[in-house]
């Protein structure tokens, strides 16, 4: 381990709001979550999804989470200054999910600068 459990931690919770948010459908959640300029890339039903975070921000102002969404997050690595963590989102209307963050360190505070996932056939 290179980086004290604190920045674990820390970095697990900037990907966490931002499902928070879309649990909660509330953007404030997460909006300093980011990088400005940070990108999304991933498929959903085939359909390419490519853009900037305001795309993320957008899925939670129009979220379809019920009450059954529920996620799990994992920093797979983390270096004093960058990190990737892995999140599993289950039940999204339906729909499950892989999804990594690599996330910059700047200003003593973790941020999200890709956005990559994968839509995932059968939740397990």
């Amino acid at each position: 381990m290179r980086v004290a459990r604190e920045e674990y931690d820390a970095a697990a919770k900037a990907a966490a709001d931002f499902f928070e948010a879309v649990a909660k459908k509330d953007r404030s959640i997460c909006k300093d979550s980011f990088l400005e300029g940070a990108v999304l890339y991933g498929a959903t039903d085939g359909k390419l999804n490519i853009g900037t975070y305001e795309n993320l921000l957008n899925q939670v102002d129009n979220s379809l989470a019920g009450p059954e969404f529920n996620y799990r997050v994992d920093v797979i690595a983390i270096e004093e200054t960058i990190a990737v963590v892995q999140v599993l989102e289950n039940n999204y209307n339906g729909n499950y999910y892989t999804v990594y963050c690599t996330e910059i360190k700047i200003d003593g505070k973790w941020k999200i600068g890709s956005f990559i996932y994968n839509q995932n056939q059968h939740p397990y």
